[in-house]
């Protein structure tokens, strides 16, 4: 039987695909420019037609080794490689660089994702990672290995443990969830990964992989068998 692919994909904006339509001109009311853009930002990087892809973790099965692949900016690569000194990463980290690197990136998503099969399994990636992916395929000409399933009420070959746990209804976030079952977390959000040089980054989504496989864990044999 082929394992399921485990991954977490994470966003930033992209501010010149924002300034086709925002000026990016606080408020005269605004007194702290810096966290009005910076908000801005964030929200852009929720939004497929804003933002990229910048990196995706994965592992193949809920025991497998965690490996990211991140896709420097091409306008300006050094600008998210400037880490922490002494960071140190934990996990295989593949850095893509020169041209088209979104495109190269997602072409090696799809590539891993149809080798499980058309089988995946993570937080929330039926109604976010998935669709983000599909988009910014679009926006790259990248044709997809496999087409993933999006049906709701589902538990394969699609396992988004996000809507199993909670009935496809409403429900928390992987980090607020986690620390009530126990599940030691990072601490960061997505919401921080904007500014976050390359090793953060990858440090941050390897971390919400395992997460995942944590959360299988527990669920397993309870939501499905």
């Amino acid at each position: 039987m082929t394992d399921f692919l485990f991954f977490d994909i994470e966003t930033r904006a992209d501010e010149s695909r924002l300034a086709l339509v925002d000026d990016l001109k606080p408020p005269k009311t605004v007194k702290d420019v810096t966290a009005w853009k910076a908000k801005k930002l964030r929200g852009a990087a929720l939004d497929p037609d804003l933002a990229r892809v910048s990196s995706v973790s994965w592992s193949i099965g809920a025991t497998g080794a965690i490996s990211t692949l991140v896709a420097l900016p091409t306008e300006n690569p050094l600008q998210v490689l400037t880490g922490r000194d002494g960071f140190a990463i934990d996990h295989q980290v593949t850095l893509i660089t020169g041209a088209g690197t979104e495109a190269k990136l997602l072409r090696c998503f799809w590539q891993a994702f149809a080798g499980c099969n058309g089988q995946a399994c993570g937080w929330h990636i039926i109604g976010f990672d998935f669709p983000f992916l599909i988009r910014r395929s679009l926006y790259n000409n990248v044709t997809l290995g496999a087409i993933p399933r999006l049906a709701k009420y589902h538990t394969e070959p699609v396992r988004d443990l996000f809507a199993i746990l909670n009935n496809w209804t409403p429900g928390k976030g992987l980090k607020e969830q986690c620390t009530l079952f126990g599940i030691p977390t990072m601490g960061a959000t997505g919401a921080d990964v904007q500014g976050m040089a390359w090793q953060d980054e990858a440090r941050y989504g390897a971390d919400d992989v395992r997460l995942c496989q944590e959360m299988y864990k527990r669920m397993n044999g309870v939501y499905f068998l």
